[in-house]
């Protein structure tokens, strides 16, 4: 065999050798992420449960007639309080539509049900991530209009 030769196997051989590290670092990572898709799905059910609870609450505050009537007296305040109910009505809209789109990754199959929720998980990541903006954007929202209303 000529040196060429050689050179031209060992080549191929460290190539394949190369391919089939990648190819085992990437079935490591997604197997990793496989069994951390269960905790990833169930924080992020947690994390609605939690707004939802202070979206209620607002809401129920909001409704509440004693501070209807004193909401009611001041025009300005009440500018403050109808952005705020608005926005507490936008915030339930988005996430009804995210716990939608959890409860859809998070449906359990017969076959290969880690797996396939964590493709389901990825495919829905930017969904997800844009509800979580929104939702971000509504805290602060939320926020300056109860500061502004209590000045």
């Amino acid at each position: 065999m000529d040196p060429l030769s050689a050179l031209a196997i060992t080549r191929s051989c460290l190539s394949i050798a190369s391919v089939c590290g990648g190819v085992i670092w990437e079935l490591k990572k997604f197997i990793d992420e496989t069994k951390l898709v269960g905790h990833a799905i169930n924080s992020l059910h947690k994390d609605v449960e939690a707004f939802e609870k202070v979206l209620s609450l607002l809401k129920h505050t909001v409704e509440e007639p004693n501070i209807k009537a004193s909401i009611e007296s001041s025009a300005p305040v009440a500018r403050h309080w109808g952005i705020l109910k608005s926005t507490l009505d936008d915030a339930e809209t988005t996430l009804n539509s995210l716990s939608a789109t959890i409860s859809k990754v998070g449906e359990d199959v017969r076959i290969l049900d880690s797996a396939r929720k964590h493709i389901r998980l990825q495919s829905a990541s930017r969904e997800i991530k844009l509800h979580q903006e929104r939702i971000t954007s509504y805290h602060r929202t939320i926020d300056v209009t109860l500061q502004a209303a209590i000045l």
